[in-house]
This record gives structure tokens, C-alpha cells and sequence, in this order.
């Protein structure tokens, strides 16, 4: 969990790009923290925590700073995909670093990957890379013969440009290029496989050798909800002291505000619950060593789509019901609005796809040992 000094500071930490103020303090105060480290093995110096530790953490912190639970969520994740690559890689990676800062792209701008005598050769440009400008290591997409890869590239090799992002302040948002950077052959990876379930590992934890796929689409999820409620706290206790400019009416004795705030309440609590169902299941796939079975996988992936929508529109919601005061940079809830709007298009969330997968498991049209299909969207 994230300790309460930290939660208290996470506000100051993000900055506020709203108002021109920039800085570089939240990602390394989460990393001092612990925070990154959250899936990281415990062999290799992490806390190996358990996946609703995982959850609660991003939740936690989205409350506070929506920012620090994405980033959390984000480069947490990571290190459980680094978990799953070949052990010289790992090696790598925590050997002189206990504490490392993995990011990851989204898809491409523009890619290749070439195999070469030692290995591959990378070139490609990748945009809007969270953690990017701060990170000691990448996972990079790129496509190689046809079949989309992961790259894992020392940061200090990439050329580094900090991307203007409005959305998400301190999230270090970065577009990243490579010239020909020469890469291992253990640090390249078919996405397919660094997903499904692994015939060796180091590890015992069945996180790192089962399948990965559903617990990385569903990585994301604690973070939208922990920041609506934060958007839901923020409204409360503006709406509990606001009197109105007209009339000096107190607003919280206005049936439509009650009404609308009861509305929020509610979606809020069945988004809770579903993320609660899906970390219930994801524990057990773990605990038990089995994947999600097919209806299991449909369920997972409707629970993605609709605690996203359900944590953006309880939070429009709200900004709506202030009217002109919703609109204003000052009010804390217009912040949490727009940073859940941007995280809510995150692919894993997208509705129309992980909507259709249920109902076609519902309607009998897919079969129950189907895969779901899963991209290395970890960027945006």
C-alpha cells in the first residue's frame, strides 16, 4: 500500500499543468517508495505482492492523485512482464538496480526490428510513452517477421522528447525514438508469448508463468476507480459548504443536486464491485494456477469496459451538476474529469470489443476455451 506521508504529498508531487507548473517529483517519490515494485519477484529484490495488494495500491493513490495510481498501475505491470522474459534479461534489469523505472509503449508510430548475426537491430518512433521521460528501461513495441514484439531497451539509448501532455500532470509523457539500436536476442519477445503461460521460470509465484493476459488488460482498472473517488470525494466537500451566488441558497439542500449526487453514488458502488469481482478472480486464476476460463475471460473483459465508462460518467456527472464552477481550473474536480477521461481510452477499456466478447459468450457463439486477444498497449 502507499504509505499515508506519501498520500498526503501525492497533489504537490503531479504538479498541475493547468496552471504552468511543471515537475519531475512524482515519479521518483513513487519509486523511492516502493511503488514500481509492487509485482516486481522478491528474488529480485521487490515485494512480490499479492494482486488485490496491487489494486488497492493504484486505487489508493488514483484517490489522491489519479497520476500516481496510473503510473503505478503502468510501470507496476511492467516489472510482471519483465518477470516473464528470459532470465538474462531480468538480470539486467535488477541486477545494479533494485528500483527500476520500466515504461512501456503504446503501438508504433513507425517500427522494424531486423535480425542481424548478434541479434536484432531496433529503429522505430514510439509517442506518448508514460513514464517515459523518467524511466530507466523500456518495453518497446516493434513488429518483427509479421508477429508483434516487445523490445526491452535501456533507456539511455533512446533519444528522449518530452511530449506536451495536458492530461495526467508528472506522469513524465514522453515521445521516444531508436536509430538502429542493436538488442539481444533474450530481449525480444513475441507479445503472444510473454502473455501465455510459460514452460519454465525462475520464479514460483504463478503471477510470472501462467497465462498473463487477463491480469494485464485488468491492470489499469483499480486506478479509473480509485480516481472517481476522488472526483466523488472532491464534489462532497465543495457541495457540503457551497452557497449559491444567486439567492444564497445552501446547494446541498437542492433535491436535483441530492438526486444527482445518489445517481454518482451508485455507479460508483457498482464499479467498485465489479473491480472487486475481477481482482476475486484473478487472485484465484494465481492461488490456483489455472487461466480464466472462457466465460471467466468474457466477464473480465465486460467488467474492463464497464467500470471505465462507468467511472467516467459518474464523474461527468458530477462536473455537469456544478455548472460554470465545473468548468473552472481551479476546481479539483474538473481534474479528476479530464485525467479519467484520458485514462478511460486506454485500449483495454475499449467498450465495443470487450462488450461483443461477452455477448457472444452469452450467446453461445464463442468457445469456452477461446483466448482473448491482447496488444502491449501500456502507453497511454
Amino acid at each position: 500500500m502507499v504509505s499515508a506521508a506519501l498520500m498526503e504529498a501525492l497533489p504537490a508531487l503531479a504538479g498541475d499543468l493547468r496552471i504552468g507548473r511543471r515537475t519531475d517529483e512524482l515519479l521518483p517519490a513513487l519509486r523511492d517508495e516502493g511503488a514500481f515494485a509492487l509485482l516486481q519477484p522478491g528474488s529480485r529484490g521487490g515485494r512480490e505482492a499479492a494482486w488485490p495488494e496491487f489494486v488497492a495500491a493504484t486505487r489508493e493513490a488514483a484517490s489522491a492523485c489519479p497520476a500516481a495510481g496510473w503510473l503505478i498501475a503502468t510501470c507496476g505491470v511492467n516489472a510482471a512482464l519483465v518477470a516473464r522474459m528470459p532470465e538474462a534479461a531480468q538480470e539486467r534489469v535488477w541486477s545494479g538496480n533494485p528500483r527500476p523505472v520500466i515504461a512501456a509503449t503504446g503501438p508504433p508510430v513507425e517500427s522494424r526490428g531486423v535480425v542481424t548475426k548478434e541479434g536484432y537491430r531496433i529503429t522505430g518512433r514510439w509517442d506518448n510513452v508514460i513514464a517515459g521521460a523518467s524511466s530507466d528501461w523500456v518495453l518497446a513495441s516493434v513488429p518483427l517477421d509479421g508477429r508483434p514484439c516487445v523490445v526491452l531497451i535501456p533507456s539511455s539509448r533512446l533519444e528522449v522528447e518530452e511530449a506536451e501532455a495536458h492530461v495526467l500532470p508528472g506522469s513524465g509523457c514522453a515521445h521516444l525514438r531508436a536509430d538502429g539500436i542493436e538488442a539481444h536476442p533474450d530481449f525480444l519477445v513475441a507479445v503472444s508469448d510473454l502473455m501465455a503461460a510459460q514452460t519454465q521460470s525462475e520464479h514460483r509465484n504463478r503471477l510470472y508463468g501462467d497465462d498473463f493476459s487477463m491480469h494485464y488488460r485488468a491492470a489499469r482498472l483499480g486506478a479509473l476507480v480509485g480516481a472517481a473517488e476522488g472526483a466523488y470525494r472532491e464534489y462532497v466537500n465543495i457541495t457540503e459548504k457551497w452557497v449559491s451566488g444567486i439567492g444564497g441558497h445552501q446547494v446541498a439542500k437542492f433535491t436535483q443536486v441530492q438526486v444527482r449526487l445518489a445517481e454518482t453514488n451508485a455507479e460508483l458502488a457498482v464499479a467498485a464491485l465489479l473491480l472487486d469481482q475481477s481482482t476475486a478472480v484473478l487472485q484465484d486464476c494465481i492461488e490456483n494456477g489455472r487461466p480464466p476460463g472462457g466465460r471467466e475471460r468474457a466477464e473480465l473483459r465486460r467488467n474492463n469496459a464497464y467500470v471505465a465508462r462507468k467511472s467516467l460518467e459518474c464523474t461527468e456527472r458530477l462536473v455537469v451538476q456544478m455548472g460554470a464552477r465545473g468548468l473552472l481550473d481551479s476546481n479539483p474536480v474538473q481534474h479528476f474529469f479530464v485525467d479519467i477521461r484520458a485514462m478511460a481510452a486506454h485500449e483495454s477499456m475499449e467498450w465495443a470489443s470487450n462488450m461483443s466478447a461477452m455477448g457472444k459468450s452469452l450467446l453461445g457463439l464463442e468457445s469456452e476455451s477461446a483466448p482473448a486477444p491482447v496488444s502491449l498497449y501500456a502507453g497511454g
